[in-house]
């Protein structure tokens, strides 16, 4: 997981590169300088978020080949967690039941739509 903007989450990036999914996937491991494999898709959600276009989230599992993680640009952290560490961690509910799903759930694309809600705290 990488620490973005002060919370724990779970790996990931925009896709909007001219470029092949596997290639990005490649891309996004050689980014915090590892090496994957065996990607597979596990899960698909299309959240409407307080914008004119919703977006479209992947959700992979990969095999770690080798390399030690370094955080990417924008991060300050980056860190192996099992999945008890991670629920901890992880501050958004719709995330974590995203990943308890893809967990209880190995041979099957989960997927789903969501809206999510900004409220201003004062």
């Amino acid at each position: 997981m990488v620490k973005w903007e002060g919370e724990w989450e779970v790996v990931g990036n925009r896709f909007n590169q001219d470029m092949s999914i596997s290639e990005f996937l490649e891309f996004m491991s050689l980014t915090m300088g590892i090496e994957t494999d065996n990607w597979e898709l596990r899960a698909i959600f299309t959240n409407h978020l307080p914008s004119p276009h919703p977006t479209i989230m992947h959700y992979y599992s990969a095999r770690y080949v080798s390399g030690e993680i370094t955080p990417p640009e924008d991060c300050t952290h980056i860190g192996w967690f099992r999945k008890d560490e991670a629920m901890e961690a992880i501050p958004y509910p719709i995330l974590k039941e995203i990943l308890n799903a893809i967990h209880e759930n190995p041979k099957t694309l989960i997927t789903g739509k969501g809206r999510v809600y900004w409220i201003k705290m004062e």
